[in-house]
């Protein structure tokens, strides 16, 4: 990833490195076919209130995840890579998903469609 990356790539990366924290598959057929709906509105809500992006990220693992929390080796690692880069562009990353969630979550849903599915 390129320092000077687009925000809405950042964000999409983002979203995506948080989303391969939550193990889905342990929450329910409903809620599997429900997530982009329930992570619009979940991201809406706690970008509003948040500061800052780790109050951001914070609140959205705990809104979503809950206690189906995944962190193997892997995800992390590539959850503190996307993170790091974000917090260069903080600012204009948290502003994007203030005035742009459900964008935000379109943008990142036609990325993993793209990939073939859910994908991380």
């Amino acid at each position: 990833m390129q320092e000077n990356e687009k925000v809405e790539d950042l964000v999409v990366s983002l979203l995506g490195a948080i989303d391969g924290l939550v193990d889905w598959s342990s929450m329910g057929d409903k809620v599997h076919r429900k997530k982009y709906s329930i992570l619009a509105k979940r991201i809406a809500v706690v970008a509003k209130s948040s500061n800052n992006l780790n109050e951001f990220v914070e609140k959205l693992l705990s809104q979503i995840a809950g206690d189906s929390l995944f962190v193997s080796k892997e995800k992390g690692k590539k959850f503190r890579k996307i993170y790091l880069v974000a917090k260069k562009q903080e600012k204009d990353v948290l502003q994007f998903l203030k005035d742009y969630p459900y964008l935000s979550t379109v943008l990142y849903a036609a990325y993993v469609e793209g990939l073939g599915g859910d994908k991380k």
